[in-house]
């Protein structure tokens, strides 16, 4: 199964997004599929961190509220003018991508679209409409 994902991540990708510098993933789901997909895709990869005591030295980081939990995601080894695609596992409210993408606006960072495995109910659509940026998936629960 985990190699059907990658497979149809990747594919997706190829499809969809075709110019982008970099794949970008948060912890904790997101950046198992990314580091998979930017392996297939020969492309490099940046993780957006969690909230650790190991990450606490990061100079950006935006706070995360979903339904879920709270906390902060930490940004590292951007620059201005990075062409970069989000993916992430699932998309439940859109908390998730809609703070990285406000932090990366601010940061100069051009996100290129949001590729996700999957969606939890209809939210994906006014996520795409806030952002800007085409939001794809690969299935719907």
């Amino acid at each position: 199964m985990i190699s059907e994902i990658t497979d149809s991540l990747a594919a997706a990708i190829t499809e969809q997004f075709p110019d982008f510098d970099y794949i970008v993933s948060p912890e904790p789901g997101g950046h198992t599929w990314g580091m998979l997909a930017a392996y297939k895709l020969m492309k490099p990869m940046n993780i957006l961190r969690l909230s650790t005591e190991l990450y606490e030295n990061y100079e950006v980081s935006v706070r995360r509220e979903t339904a879920y939990n709270e906390n902060y995601i930490y940004f590292d080894g951007f620059s201005s003018g990075d062409r970069v695609l989000l993916l992430d596992d699932v998309i439940s409210s859109g908390a998730t991508i809609r703070c990285i993408a406000g932090q990366m606006s601010v940061m100069g960072i051009e996100l290129v679209g949001v590729q996700a495995i999957l969606a939890k109910g209809e939210h994906y659509k006014q996520l795409e409409a806030d952002i800007g940026v085409p939001v794809r998936l690969l299935s719907k629960v």
